[in-house]
């Protein structure tokens, strides 16, 4: 779990804007108030300067996931990297965060904030938005706004905003993690499923685990499967 606000500030639209560069558009600027800021793990908090650089979070999740060996690699944040619904993506997550999940080949960026569910697969990166905990649902005006060539898997929204349309009241999401993969439940408030999709196992660890065996370790001496 990281700290978005720390990334794209503490509000999804800047107020100067009134809400987008263009009327019901993304943000064209991010509005960044560092007093909310909180320190990311080992940051010296008496270091202001530190603290208050997302430059330094960038860094520590950069880290992170070069040293990560985990079968399937989720990072999560409140913020959307991409948004189907009434207030879009982040364009600052897109542009600083987007690259490294990529790079390191993340299973998947897990997200709320926009009152939806939303399951979008784009360059082999899975973004999953579930911000339906509480009330349903946003409408779906920023679904022309996903990138080209990206693969729309699901989407729960209502017409308009909190219209009733979707006849959804809430929901959550699950996962079942197995050894071969690692299934994705998008559930209603009741618990029914709405949508399953396959994620698999990161690319990365069957080079690591031939590079074990090659070294003498037994496959006892690894778990069957790992999740960070």
């Amino acid at each position: 779990m990281i700290d978005t606000i720390q990334l794209a500030g503490n509000i999804c639209f800047p107020e100067d804007n009134g809400g987008g560069g263009t009327e019901g558009g993304p943000p064209t600027s991010s509005w960044t108030a560092e007093e909310y800021f909180q320190p990311p793990p080992g940051v010296d908090v008496n270091n202001a300067e530190a603290v208050n650089t997302a430059a330094v979070t960038l860094e520590w999740v950069k880290q992170a996931l070069k040293e990560s060996k985990a079968d399937y690699l989720m990072v999560a944040g409140h913020y959307p990297i991409y948004s189907a619904c009434s207030h879009g993506g982040t364009p600052e997550l897109l542009k600083n965060l987007d690259p490294f999940l990529k790079e390191y080949g993340v299973t998947a960026y897990l997200s709320g904030h926009e009152h939806c569910q939303f399951h979008f697969e784009h360059q082999a990166m899975n973004y999953i938005l579930s911000g339906v905990g509480h009330n349903c649902c946003y409408g779906s005006n920023m679904k022309s706004s996903l990138p080209p060539g990206g693969e729309l898997k699901y989407l729960l929204a209502d017409d308009t905003d909190y219209s009733g349309s979707s006849g959804v009241r809430g929901g959550f999401i699950s996962f079942d993690v197995g050894r071969e993969d690692m299934i994705l439940n998008v559930h209603r408030e009741n618990g029914d499923v709405l949508h399953k999709s396959k994620l698999k196992p990161r690319n990365i660890n069957k080079s690591e685990s031939k590079r074990q065996n090659s070294e003498g370790l037994g496959a006892e001496s690894q778990p069957i499967v790992a999740i960070e």
